[in-house]
């Protein structure tokens, strides 16, 4: 691990930082956002080597983006296209979230109230070296 910049997308400010401790304490810097615009906004200044990203923020303001159209910017931007990203989330549609997210490209989803803290950290630490792994 070289100290790798996780930049973790929550809206409850008690598993965000829950989270953030967690990630911490493994080794990883950690950034926090709140909302979505929060995290395109953190995004667009670069630096960051992972995405946790929960896909449904509570009340989202109007026209402000939720998980999936932050998801969807990840994808379409140059700089963040090849971004890892671990769905942390706690949707209730969840088999039709998974497989939409899986279109964009996310290999690691995990739902908030089943994932036991070392599976977060496991996770995170297996998206990170599957995205450091050169393709054959």
């Amino acid at each position: 691990m070289a100290n790798e910049r996780v930049l973790i997308t929550e809206d409850d400010t008690r598993i965000r930082e829950m989270y953030a401790e967690m990630l911490t304490a493994a080794g990883y810097t950690i950034e926090t956002a709140r909302n979505g615009a929060d995290a395109l906004a953190r995004l667009a200044q670069g630096g960051i080597d992972l995405l946790v990203l929960d896909l449904s923020f509570a009340a989202p303001e109007p026209r402000e983006p939720d998980g999936f159209a932050v998801l969807q910017r990840v994808r379409s931007e140059a700089a963040t296209k090849g971004l890892p990203v671990v769905v942390l989330t706690g949707t209730k549609g969840e088999p039709e979230h998974k497989k939409a997210a899986a279109e964009l490209g996310v290999r690691h989803y995990l739902i908030k109230y089943k994932a036991k803290p070392k599976e977060v950290v496991e996770t995170v630490r297996a998206a990170l070296a599957a995205a450091a792994t050169p393709a054959p």
